[in-house]
């Protein structure tokens, strides 16, 4: 059970890298039927079937986020390319849930979320280095050929990005920074600790240069609460004389990340040369120039295709209100026929299933965040990371389980849950 610990973290690994750089290949559907193929041998070998009943919250969430998605397209001209993203995620997630099962009850969750986090931060110092390196390029003049075999017809992106979803470039990225915080924080040597941190200043630097704004409040955020948190913690322990080294960690990474961001505006400062001041430079400048009007840029950002969704939603008919419309609002919206959404889940589900699936949206958005708040004291960096994913899910995708990591995340979240619960059970009885 062990390496199919590591396998599922190797597995989510490769999913969040997947957000940050275009690899064309089904690698996360050759992983799944890696760990099928795994999971069936270790039962065969040991002969001991694991218990794979899944809890019967997660069973019914993921039946009825197959329902509304069956019922949308029921109602729809054709079966659009977001939904099959939709469906494709949903299907991985329940093929997963059953060896994240099997792995937490194994008391082996441990080996997965290690190897989760080693992967991840190391594969996305690797990423931001080709990040870099295209940036590098894209001064110049210049494109890189390996993105540009990999987009195809799709158009060519700007800044660090390696796909024209430089939101998505920059969560991924995010994660990783994420991961190399936590290996600062527990790497015991002092040469160990200065690698993370030149690494995760690097991958700060390719971040904040793919030119998403969100990407950017985020980490402030962050390193805001960070930094408050470790500071209360640290005033605290002065207080009561209970100093310990969780009081210096909490002070030391929010520290660590405004440091970084410090340096990295530093270094934007540094890149004002006359000989930098290229088009793809000056229109990052503008981008970020933005920022000084935060509240105002946020709510543009996001306005028009929300306005346009709510819109369409007034627009609806009583029984569309009330049952659905389906998703032919994705080429509606949008005068090109192109594939556009509100860019809220929440909006989404009502033009596509009605009240009912805004309701159960509702639902799995808050229990989620309930349950992850629920585990914070055991997962801190999980817990994080799933905060970070909603937060992009509110405001820049079409469902709730548009983002395949999210999917999993919600599910890992429920089996915990439910597996502390019969250890509870377990000893009173």
């Amino acid at each position: 059970m062990k390496y199919l610990a590591h396998l599922s973290g190797i597995t989510l690994a490769v999913i969040v890298l997947g957000l940050s750089m275009p690899y064309g290949v089904p690698l996360v559907s050759c992983l799944l039927m890696l760990q099928v193929f795994l999971g069936v041998s270790i039962a065969i070998t040991t002969k001991k079937i694991p218990n794979v009943f899944l809890p019967r919250e997660l069973v019914l969430v993921i039946f009825f986020a197959v329902f509304f998605i069956l019922w949308g397209s029921f109602l729809s001209r054709a079966l659009y390319g977001e939904v099959r993203v939709d469906l494709s995620n949903i299907l991985s997630l329940a093929i997963a849930s059953p060896f994240f099962l099997a792995i937490i009850q194994s008391n082996c969750f441990s080996y997965l979320r290690g190897t989760f986090v080693r992967s991840c931060a190391w594969g996305g110092f690797l990423v931001s280095l080709v990040c870099l390196y295209k940036f590098k390029l894209l001064l110049s003049g210049e494109q890189f050929w390996w993105v540009e075999i990999w987009l195809g017809n799709k158009p060519y992106p700007w800044g660090t990005s390696l796909q024209p979803d430089y939101n998505m470039c920059a969560l991924g990225l995010t994660i990783s920074l994420l991961c190399l915080i936590k290996g600062f924080l527990d790497c015991p040597s002092l040469m160990g600790k200065f690698l993370r941190f030149s690494s995760a200043l690097i991958v700060l630097i390719s971040v904040v240069l793919t030119g998403s704004r969100r990407g950017a409040v985020v980490l402030l955020m962050f390193a805001v609460v960070g930094l408050l948190y470790g500071f209360y913690r640290f005033i605290n322990g002065f207080l009561v004389q209970k100093l310990n080294a969780m009081s210096f960690k909490g002070l030391m990474a929010g520290f660590l990340v405004l440091f970084t961001i410090f340096g990295t505006g530093m270094l934007w400062k540094g890149f004002g040369m006359d000989y930098l001041q290229g088009g793809e430079f000056r229109r990052l400048m503008r981008r970020f120039d933005t920022m000084r009007h935060f509240g105002a840029t946020l709510i543009k950002s996001r306005s028009d295709p929300l306005e346009v969704g709510l819109k369409t939603a007034q627009r609806s008919s009583p029984q569309a209100f009330l049952i659905g419309g389906g998703f032919d609002y994705l080429s509606t919206m949008s005068p090109s026929s192109m594939e556009v959404y509100p860019h809220n889940p929440l909006v989404s589900a009502l033009l596509y299933g009605g009240l009912p699936a805004l309701f159960f949206t509702l639902y799995v958005l808050l229990r989620g965040l309930f349950i992850w708040v629920r585990l914070f004291v055991e997962e801190r960096l999980l817990a994080v990371v799933f905060f970070v994913l909603n937060l992009f899910c509110f405001i820049s995708s079409n469902s709730y389980f548009s983002i395949k990591l999210g999917c999993f995340m919600l599910a890992i979240g429920m089996i915990l849950v439910h597996n502390k619960k019969l250890s509870i059970q377990g000893n009173k009885q």
